[in-house]
């Protein structure tokens, strides 16, 4: 007897064609944003808070004082919610990131789940409750790929 094939459906993140958006604030900062020295060309600046889940907002100083950064990368957002008026400075809110797509992928595989059972156990004298679960398989491996 041949073996029986299951279709299974995973997802592969894909590129997309979004295009992150920004709330501008110009003239504006906030405290608590962590500055990124090496970063003195804004849409770097910008691609940096991108990449980084936990960034929320960008401060772009336009002219920094000697020796400080030009971005500035916020990682909390209630420390937007106070603003300061700082001449040469703009505030980028992070408000579209992007997420990946998703697209489905197909898997062949040969491994069958035959049969299922769970089972309740309530034990009142310990008070304890358990549940198990067995799974009778039938089949082994015979392939997978990915798309």
């Amino acid at each position: 007897m041949l073996p029986e094939v299951m279709t299974t459906t995973t997802t592969v993140a894909t590129s997309t064609s979004c295009v992150p958006t920004w709330t501008s604030r110009v003239g504006v900062n906030s405290v608590g944003a962590r500055p990124q020295h090496s970063l003195r060309v804004l849409s770097q600046c910008q691609e940096t808070c991108i990449d980084n889940d936990q960034c929320v907002a960008v401060d772009w100083n336009s002219s920094p004082p000697h020796g400080d950064a030009s971005c500035w990368l916020h990682f909390d957002a209630n420390n937007l919610l106070r603003q300061y008026a700082t001449a040469g400075v703009t505030q980028y809110v992070l408000t579209n990131r992007c997420e990946p797509t998703v697209s489905p992928t197909t898997t062949a595989t040969g491994l069958l789940i035959h049969s299922a059972r769970t089972d309740h156990v309530i034990d009142s004298h310990n008070s304890k409750y358990t549940q198990r679960s067995f799974f009778f398989l039938t089949g082994i491996l015979l392939q997978a790929s990915c798309q």
